[in-house]
Formats: C-alpha cells, structure tokens, sequence
C-alpha cells in the first residue's frame, strides 16, 4: 500500500448481491405464496371431505337400526369425525411448524455466511489500514531524518570582508 494503489476491488460483487437478493426474495416469495395456497385449499376441501366420510360411515354402520339408536350412532360418527378433523388440523400444524423452523434454519445459515463474508472484509480493511499506518510511520521518520540532513547542509556561514575603499567590515550571512 506504499504506493497508494487501492485496487478497484470487484465491481460485480455490488451488481451480483443484487440480483442474488432479488433471486432469493422471489423463492421466498414463491414458496410463501405456495404454501399458503395449499393449506388455504386443504382448509377449505378438509371439513367437506371428513363431513361426507361421517354421512357414509354413519349410512353403512347405522342403517337398520331404531331411532333412538341411530340417532347415537350417527352422533358417534360425527363426533369421530370432527375429532380425526382435529387431529389432523393439529398434525398439519405441526408440519407447518417444522418447515417454518427448517426455512428458518436455512435463512440462518445463510445469513451466518454473509456475516461471514462481511468480518473478512472489514478484516482486509483494518489489515490494510494497519499497513498504511507502519508505511506512514516510515515515512515520517524518513522526512524527519531528511529534514535533519537538510538543517545540517544548509548552515549559515559567515563572511567577513574588509574593504580598502571604506575602513570598516560588512558581515555576510
């Protein structure tokens, strides 16, 4: 760094963190709006199938029977029903759960190499600082060490001349 050259660095670095960035926020972006989309129709076909699996449960194992009786059967049917619906609201929860905390995982990861990548580079900077900072100290003892040789050549001298023409002495600096 003597010399004063910085260097240019890498001048796609800029225009390559921008378009990983975008690339990046459109797959979270996709797989955001997929995933949302999924359990939105999951939710809405969910409860319709598990209604007409309760009506043919309830219409095979309750047929024949009294009144009375069919009406606790059907009545066990639905309640079984809206408890496998529970359940499986409860498991899809859990799903979701776990794919949050992966995706989490990752962007961590992620985000750990860019904290990464950024500590090198401010360590490059002080380690270059650090170098200017000794060559400025050499210099500065090199133009002290000038200035003294220049005191020491440029002494003042003194002259003294007698003039026959005028009885007296001039002095020279």
């Amino acid at each position: 760094m003597s010399d004063g050259n910085r260097g240019q660095g890498n001048p796609h670095l800029g225009a390559y963190g921008v378009a990983l960035a975008i690339v990046l926020c459109t797959i979270i972006t996709g797989i955001l709006s997929y995933s949302s989309g999924r359990e939105s129709e999951r939710r809405n076909h969910a409860p319709a199938s598990y209604s007409r699996a309760a009506k043919q449960d309830a219409e095979r194992a309750c047929v024949g029977m009294d009144s009375g009786t069919a009406f606790e059967c059907i009545y066990e049917k639905v309640e079984a029903s809206q408890e496998q619906a529970r359940g499986e609201q409860d498991l899809s929860a859990q799903q979701r759960a776990a794919s949050a905390a992966m995706i989490s995982a990752i962007i961590a990861l992620l985000t750990l190499g860019a904290t990464g990548m950024g500590v090198w580079y401010v360590k490059r900077t002080l380690d270059a600082t650090l170098e200017a900072v000794k060559d400025t100290s050499k210099a500065t003892v090199a133009m002290n060490d000038a200035n003294e040789i220049a005191k020491a050549a440029q002494r003042p001298w003194v002259s003294i001349e007698v003039s026959p023409k005028i009885m007296g002495a001039y002095i020279h600096i």
